[in-house]
């Protein structure tokens, strides 16, 4: 058998990336970053919340919104700070949670 040319491409080879850079797996970013002690309640308010609400010990909605990557820190910051601003002003009624 001949041996496939360099010319000729797969059809599984990824013909337009440049190169790639490995994900840092989670554990090693939590090691790395560690949550500050306001950080680990907001999140155990937030599950707590949210676990009521899906056992109906709770009648608001949960909405769950935000963008689907963040490509910009200081935009996604900002967009943080005016939906905390309206989940604050809605609490009564929604838990709003940023994805």
């Amino acid at each position: 058998m001949a041996s496939t040319s360099s010319a000729f491409h797969k059809a599984g080879d990824d013909l337009r990336i440049a190169g790639y850079d490995p994900l840092v797996p989670p554990n090693i970013l939590q090691m790395d970053h560690p949550l500050s002690e306001q950080s680990e309640d907001v999140i155990a308010s937030g599950r707590k919340q949210a676990s009521e609400i899906l056992r109906r010990k709770d009648d608001r909605l949960i909405v769950v919104v935000g963008p689907c990557s963040i490509h910009d820190a200081d935009a996604a910051v900002e967009y943080c700070k005016q939906l905390k601003a309206l989940a604050d002003e809605l609490k009564d009624d929604l838990c709003i949670v940023m994805r």
